[in-house]
């Protein structure tokens, strides 16, 4: 009795299985087929489709129909796409590497603007932004048109896979089914023990083939589309490279580069204007110098360009021959310096902001600018909020706020202050850390606001926190 029971229930749930399994493939393809274009979060009235074939399956059915709607340009889908039209718009426009020196080490566009803004006259921000405007329309304009061209052959083949996906988890859940109504069967037949099992197992039949079903639906989707998607990339290469050379392309480009071209002009002319310095050197810059022990001032005596050692003035020291070898000098070109107040003269050039080179014979040493690290600066670290100080013989602390800099495991120190001048002209010094007297962890001072410790090959940063203005 008990078999035949379970039999009966057994094919009632098959029935509803099916069923659903049927309903949930037809209507996801209906639903496909209409086009179907909802967000990453299945609205209500994509609600039982999602429900039917996991929401794992309906997002990434979402995500490539998505890619060939109606706002597609304007989503993520088409960002790679647009990047790639903005190569050929941006040698169309008269703004790639053939300019000349009109726009080449200005750029164009947000990034500029965004880099250097207070370097930029009104004019330049105008050309910059004429220019960004010009090449986002005309790139989105290229990718609508191809997504246009492409749109009527993509979506056959992609409503086709999906509806391969989803058939073949049907099938695999028919299969795992059947394989459930044998065990079921099988178990009902064991004396006491099966009458109980049995059952059980059949009330959970309905939920274990849906829940299979789901997971084989969001899989099958997932690995067809993956194989879908480098082919799709190459179809929007293909037809970006074929819209270069359209007419359209050509008109689009004409009617935007009048509305800023004159101002290229302009930007051209300004380009003769004198050069930039390569380095600044202000009274009182601090510039690291390892043969002399560390930190050296720079200063201006009557224009002229001086730098010594602290404490060693007039011994180790240097300075150009006058006020025009000092302008040579901070605007590239290579001087000769006179060296430690003995006669004799060393070749030096600036390589960039914050370094002189000087050569000895055939060597090169480096000058090079030190960072500011004021006692008091605050720093936030994964241990809190660290404070920097100093004790009388220069050596560096950094601590965490309200301990013992002596005493607490939350803090560095560096060796002496030859290291402390080392690590504030950026270069890399090995630190005791948490008082154990153990020199065996790097720090690096990347920049004004950041310490890099590195730990076990893994870097972690302390970040300076900005003072508010009032």
């Amino acid at each position: 009795m008990a078999s035949i029971a379970i039999e009966v229930g057994i094919e009632t749930a098959s029935a509803v299985v099916v069923e659903v399994v049927d309903t949930a493939v037809a209507d996801t393809v209906a639903a496909i087929v209409e086009e179907l274009v909802v967000d990453a979060v299945i609205p209500a009235e994509s609600a039982a489709v999602a429900d039917a074939i996991g929401a794992d399956a309906a997002e990434i059915v979402v995500q490539y129909l998505n890619f060939w709607g109606d706002a597609a340009v304007l989503s993520d889908g088409w960002l790679e796409a647009e990047t790639e039209a903005d190569y050929f718009v941006l040698n169309e426009l008269g703004l790639g590497p053939g300019l000349g020196p009109g726009l080449v080490g200005l750029g164009i566009g947000n990034e500029m603007l965004f880099r250097a803004p207070n370097d930029l006259s009104d004019d330049e921000k105008d050309i910059s932004q004429a220019a960004y405007t010009a090449l986002k329309v005309i790139s989105s304009d290229a990718c609508k048109s191809v997504r246009d061209e492409l749109t009527g052959e993509s979506k056959p083949q992609i409503k086709g896979l999906i509806t391969d996906a989803l058939n073949s988890a049907k099938t695999e859940t028919k299969s795992y089914l059947d394989g459930q109504k044998k065990t079921i069967l099988k178990t009902s037949l064991i004396p006491f023990y099966g009458w109980v099992k049995a059952p059980i197992m059949l009330s959970h039949l309905e939920g274990d083939c849906k829940a299979y079903f789901k997971t084989a639906a969001g899989t099958n989707v997932k690995n067809a589309l993956d194989k879908w998607k480098p082919i799709q990339e190459l179809m929007v290469s293909d037809g970006l490279k074929r819209y270069e050379y359209s007419k359209a392309f050509k008109d689009s480009v004409e009617k935007w580069k009048t509305q800023y071209i004159h101002k290229v002009d302009e930007i051209q002319k300004r380009q003769t204007k004198e050069p930039e310095p390569i380095i600044t050197i202000n009274d009182g810059d601090e510039f690291f110098y390892s043969p002399w022990g560390g930190r050296c001032i720079a200063s201006y005596v009557n224009g002229v360009l001086i730098m010594n050692r602290v404490g060693s003035e007039g011994i180790k020291t240097w300075k150009c021959k006058n006020t025009d070898e000092t302008r040579t000098l901070l605007w590239g070109s290579t001087v000769g310096i006179e060296w430690s107040n003995k006669g004799t003269v060393l070749s030096t050039t600036a390589t960039d902001n914050d370094t002189l080179k000087v050569m000895h014979g055939n060597t090169a040493y480096y000058f090079k600018r030190m960072m500011p690290l004021p006692s008091g600066s605050v720093f936030n670290y994964i241990w809190g909020k660290c404070l920097v100080s100093y004790d009388s013989s220069g050596k560096l602390y950094v601590a965490l706020e309200g301990e013992s800099r002596t005493v607490t495991d939350y803090e560095f120190n560096t060796r002496n202050s030859h290291d402390t001048d080392m690590l504030r002209a950026g270069d890399g010094v090995m630190v005791n850390w948490g008082n154990k007297m153990k020199y065996n962890i790097k720090i690096t001072m990347t920049n004004s606001n950041t310490l890099e410790a590195m730990i076990q090959n893994t870097p972690y940063y302390f970040t300076k926190q900005m003072t508010k203005l009032s």
